[in-house]
């Protein structure tokens, strides 16, 4: 698994002081970013500049299990759950010493940024995200 920490922010947080919903779902979208620089090793930018490609997102189902405040410190860990020709699911968490915080479940597909038309993930993208791959009925 891709595993990054992320420190919450105080723009993370709603006036509670806890991690607005929506926040989540940023931080998530970093650790893709950061999975495609670092795991995958194209680099996001590259990838949507040089490559001409992107990754919306279609589909996702979020848990939210524990609140998480101001200056905590998060380890997200990202897995692929399904490749297919042009997208790929990925499940995401979050946990800090052990007790998870939230869990998601992406679905995003490759499409030609100029077209936003979906293209088959190319195979040297491919054979890197296939090390990711969680085993079936992985459970987080």
């Amino acid at each position: 698994m891709f595993e990054v920490e992320k420190t919450i922010r105080f723009h993370h947080c709603d006036p509670a002081g806890i991690v607005f919903f929506p926040q989540y779902l940023v931080l998530c979208h970093e650790v893709i970013e950061d999975w495609i620089e670092s795991g995958i090793g194209v680099g996001y930018s590259n990838l949507l500049r040089t490559r001409g490609l992107g990754t919306p997102t279609v589909r996702l189902q979020t848990e939210y299990l524990a609140r998480s405040s101001f200056g905590d410190r998060l380890r997200f860990r990202l897995g692929v759950r399904k490749l297919g020709n042009s997208s790929m699911t990925l499940s995401i968490c979050a946990d800090m010493k052990g007790e998870e915080r939230m869990r998601t479940e992406i679905v995003t597909v490759m499409v030609d940024v100029a077209t936003f038309r979906p293209v088959r993930i190319p195979d040297d993208i491919r054979t890197a995200m296939q090390r990711y791959a969680l085993e079936p009925g992985h459970e987080w």
